[in-house]
């Protein structure tokens, strides 16, 4: 099986909503569904809920489709062989209770030649918070034939003895685990057998806040995996009942995995906040005069991204814990295109009374090439007029100038470079050797943007370095 990065189809939840599953509803509370196919003898499959056809249909081995909200009830779910009828289901699983809240993962099991296709659900915690720094890893065993497996990483077991699905075991076929963001090599091994390697997960990206599921399947002799993430952000868009659309990375390790561009679609816009004003406290953040999810933000924080709807807002912050009417900055009248990505940022000083708030728009749309990385560069640094990037003693971007709005200053410029690991420094303008700040050994993987924001003060310089992956842009963005 080649390798492939797959666009999954979008779900209509519409169509759902509306159609069988409303027949089984209890209330107007929410679960949450997605349905994986690992039989690796079964071709492509349609999905019946209810006995009434779905909007999954040709799902192939290794696919996952996106997480849909579903009124909570009483579920029946069968498979067909792509374009059969219902009447030729080739497995069935009746009685799902779905409990508001609930975020179950029914996949397509066993093989078609033993005669023990199944389908199984699994309920994963989408609800505990995880903590920063931190990732929820799921592990989905579907590897027929083999009892156990744990999850492995430098030999140490991160979760041990997830065993095969069985209902009448009360096995579901799920392991979970939280682990330090970060991007690592993971491996799974037979049960209690560290070093009994099956499969390979080389450089799996855990990101911060981050759910990501594993799904392990095919057979000892040739064994696949897939692995599909999930932000904190479409988390909450699935939690309000929007459709969406995601990503499943299909693996054979045999092979190498290529990279792939998804396009863009969708209405939202998308902001993150950062407070660089050196003597303020930490701040809450209103949009249109409505309290956000950034809250309690301190200095020298950058949020994640997070999607808004298209149109025009008046931002306005205020000390942690008081009203919008105490607001101690407001920035008027910021536009926010579908699908522009704007970082506003608290620059300036409370004791100079020069604190404010101030747009910058960052480029997600022109497409990176491939060896490269987009590197963007934000002044925050009060006193200081204008600055360069530097590297080796050449000026990578030019007089960056201190953001103001009223000389049409936004404080920010980019760059791409070469990806590799590179040693960088921020210099006064025009003055490479002036370096105010070393930035050592930056890590620019291809295909990411990379954000250095500089603030603090010439004395007492600092940075603070945002990396996201085009993939992950990729994901935020297909909203509807």
């Amino acid at each position: 099986m080649r390798n492939r990065m797959i666009l999954l189809l979008t779900l209509s939840l519409t169509l759902i909503l509306t159609g069988a599953l409303t027949a089984s509803a209890q209330g107007g509370d929410l679960a949450f569904v997605r349905i994986g196919h690992f039989v690796g003898d079964a071709p492509a499959v349609d999905v019946y809920l209810n006995g009434e056809l779905s909007d999954v249909q040709d799902l192939t081995l290794g696919d996952v489709t996106p997480w849909i909200a579903v009124p909570a009830g009483t579920y029946s779910a069968a498979i067909t062989v792509a374009d059969a009828p219902l009447a030729n289901a080739v497995a069935t699983l009746d009685g799902v209770l779905l409990e508001p809240g609930d975020w179950a993962t029914i996949s397509a099991i066993g093989s078609l030649a033993e005669n023990s296709l199944a389908l199984q659900p699994a309920i994963e915690d989408y609800d505990t918070p995880i903590a920063d720094g931190v990732t929820r890893v799921n592990v989905f065993h579907a590897i027929e034939g083999m009892s156990g497996i744990d999850l492995v990483r430098r030999g140490a077991s991160m979760i041990d003895t997830i065993a095969y699905p069985n209902q009448n075991l009360g096995n579901d076929g799920l392991g979970s685990v939280e682990l330090a963001s970060d991007t690592i090599d993971l491996a799974i091994a037979a049960a209690g057998r560290p070093t009994a390697v099956i499969v390979t997960l080389p450089q799996v990206e855990l990101l911060d806040g981050h759910y990501v599921s594993l799904f392990v399947y095919g057979t000892l002799d040739a064994p696949l995996y897939s692995i599909q993430t999930v932000s904190p952000a479409e988390a909450t868009l699935v939690r309000s009942g929007n459709p969406l659309t995601t990503e499943t990375i299909v693996v054979d390790p045999a092979v190498d995995q290529p990279a792939a561009t998804v396009e863009a679609s969708g209405t939202a816009a998308f902001i993150r906040v950062g407070h660089f004003g050196s003597d303020a406290p930490a701040v809450d953040v209103f949009l249109n005069g409505e309290l956000t999810s950034v809250q309690n933000l301190e200095y020298g924080t950058v949020t994640d991204w997070l999607p808004v709807p298209a149109g025009t807002y008046t931002v306005a912050a205020s000390v942690a814990g008081s009203p919008v009417d105490n607001a101690v900055m407001t920035l008027e009248e910021v536009e926010l295109e579908a699908d522009s990505w704007t970082t506003i940022s608290a620059v300036g000083s409370l004791g100079q009374d020069t604190l404010s708030l101030t747009s910058a728009e960052e480029d997600y749309a022109t497409v990176i090439e491939e060896g490269v990385t987009r590197v963007s560069v934000f002044h925050a640094m009060e006193g200081m007029s204008g600055i360069d990037l530097v590297r080796r003693g050449a000026v990578m971007i030019s007089t960056i100038a201190f953001p103001d709005a009223a000389l049409g200053n936004d404080g920010q410029a980019s760059v791409e470079l070469a990806s590799g690991t590179v040693d960088l420094a921020i210099a006064a303008a025009g003055r490479t050797d002036a370096v105010i700040v070393t930035i050592p050994a930056v890590v620019l993987e291809e295909n990411t943007y990379v954000a250095i924001f500089v603030y603090g003060s010439l004395e007492a310089p600092e940075y603070l370095i945002k990396v996201v992956e085009e993939a992950e842009i990729n994901l935020l963005r297909r909203t509807s």
